[in-house]
């Protein structure tokens, strides 16, 4: 990144929480210099991140590598779904969507499950729908970068559902 590509202090923060959601380990030396910030600023951005992961029960772990975000592929995926629904809603952010999700798959599962809901006659409402077409674009789109999902101990599998 260059100072002519420097992004907005509310870019920075979702590019830093990107980050960390992809398993980085970051320390607060390295993302000022990655932004050309200072400390302060990477700080005040932890902060928002905090309060961010802190709606869905996460916090931050910290060790000699730096910070990095500690937990479950679901829950990590939770906080993707509602970042990319934050997104979408809002036009100014439109620019991180791939930072989070392919756009192109995210097209892909949308026009496949509408077709699907069309064929098979289905009346759904358009919140709902619009959730299952992000999750599901998010949960290929994890596990095609590595990250799949780990069922609990005792959960059905597919090969339990067929027999």
């Amino acid at each position: 990144m260059n100072a002519k590509q420097l992004p907005s202090n509310q870019i920075r923060k979702y590019q830093i929480l990107a980050r960390l959601l992809q398993g980085e380990h970051l320390s607060y030396q390295r993302l000022a210099t990655d932004y050309y910030v200072g400390r302060s600023s990477i700080a005040h951005d932890i902060v928002f991140i905090k309060s961010e992961l802190a709606q869905d029960q996460l916090s931050l772990t910290y060790d000699n590598s730096g910070t990095y975000l500690a937990g479950e592929e679901l829950e990590t995926q939770k906080i993707i779904n509602r970042i990319v629904m934050k997104i979408l809603a809002h036009p100014p952010l439109q620019s991180l969507l791939t930072w989070y999700l392919d756009p192109k798959l995210l097209q892909k599962v949308r026009a496949i499950l509408s077709k699907k809901i069309k064929t098979w006659d289905l009346e759904v409402p358009e919140n709902l729908l619009n959730d299952l077409i992000i999750s599901t674009a998010i949960l290929l789109d994890r596990g095609q970068q590595g990250y799949p999902l780990d069922l609990p101990t005792g959960a059905p599998t597919t090969s339990s559902l067929t027999n």
